[in-house]
């Protein structure tokens, strides 16, 4: 999986090994070289030998039976623990159904702006220079409430904030 900063900056990454048949799989007993295929796709990035661009899960047995939690699994899960709670941090009944399901916010919740759209044409982005940047060189902000929507344009890049807050226990 791409970190959470590659990820916001709409940066693809995939694991492939030598002689592997599909991406993000590492056979078991596998020795050799691990590489990364890194895609930026709206900004232009510099790269450095021994970045952090991705993590790498490792999982013990088949990956459906150790990592999936179905909805009734969610279901039950949801009786004991607090999933889903609102900005004032009171209950919200969780939307279950092909997992938990979360909604964009367009009102706000107290910010002006509600989604930031990535701009074209920006100079290249150093991920070695941490809290460098200033966000209005790169992102567009898209003010709200916005009570009928907004269209999101073909091949752009935007960051919205889910209505709902979790806790994932």
């Amino acid at each position: 999986n791409p970190k959470s900063t590659t990820g916001r900056l709409d940066i693809f990454t995939r694991l492939i090994t030598d002689g592997g048949q599909e991406f993000e799989y590492v056979p078991e007993a596998y020795h050799g070289n691990l590489y990364l295929e890194v895609v930026s796709r709206t900004f232009q990035i510099v790269v450095q030998a021994g970045m952090r661009l991705t993590q790498l899960r490792l999982i013990q047995g088949k990956p459906s039976e150790t990592n999936d939690i179905d909805d009734e699994a969610l279901s039950e899960l949801s009786k004991t623990e607090k999933l889903v709670y609102a900005e004032d941090g009171s209950d919200i009944i969780p939307r279950i159904g092909g997992g938990l399901r979360m909604s964009v916010d367009l009102q706000g919740n107290g910010s002006k702006v509600i989604a930031y759209e990535a701009k074209q044409d920006c100079p290249p982005i150093d991920l070695a220079n941490i809290n460098y940047y200033e966000i209005q060189d790169f992102w567009e902000g898209i003010e709200g409430p916005q009570p009928k929507g907004i269209i999101l344009q073909r091949n752009k890049f935007y960051i919205l904030a889910s209505a709902e807050k979790f806790c994932i226990p």
